[in-house]
């Protein structure tokens, strides 16, 4: 048994954030460890990094991922939990799949380093419906009689 999962996975359709905008991926990604699992009470520090992968895994650019306390969070030992990242994908990104991987690395009490990753399921961009700022909707030509 994996002893590191998400609280629940993300939306299979996320939006993208433009600039200006505080528009994170849903829900907010909270990694547990399971309460049964044999690293509880073992754990001295557990550190999570989020990375944005494509829908095969592979890595993109990070410059994409962003949240205002970073892609990094503690799993909290009280808890078992970390806190719901906040974790936006600029618009620049290409319209593709993606994923988050969620690499671990937690230090055992005795210095032993344990690492492990979980994937959330693919997900794609919707596109914003709303016309741009200076664009309206073209109404068609009416046939008017004289």
């Amino acid at each position: 048994m994996v002893p590191f999962r998400l609280m629940e996975p993300l939306r299979g359709r996320q939006r993208k954030s433009y600039d200006r905008e505080t528009r994170f991926i849903s829900p907010r990604p909270v990694v547990i460890l399971s309460q049964d699992s044999e690293l509880v009470g073992r754990i001295q520090n557990c550190v999570i990094n989020v990375q944005l992968c494509d829908g095969e895994g592979s890595p993109l650019s990070q410059e994409h991922i962003s949240g205002p306390h970073g892609v990094e969070a503690v799993l909290s030992l009280t808890y078992f939990r970390t806190p719901p990242l906040a974790l936006k994908i600029s618009h620049l990104l290409e319209d593709q799949s993606a994923t988050l991987s969620f690499d671990i690395e937690c230090t055992m009490q005795g210095g032993q380093i344990i690492r492990a990753n979980i994937m959330t399921d693919p997900f794609v961009f919707i596109r914003d419906r709303k016309p741009r700022r200076g664009q309206t909707r073209s109404a068609s030509p009416s046939s008017g009689s004289d």
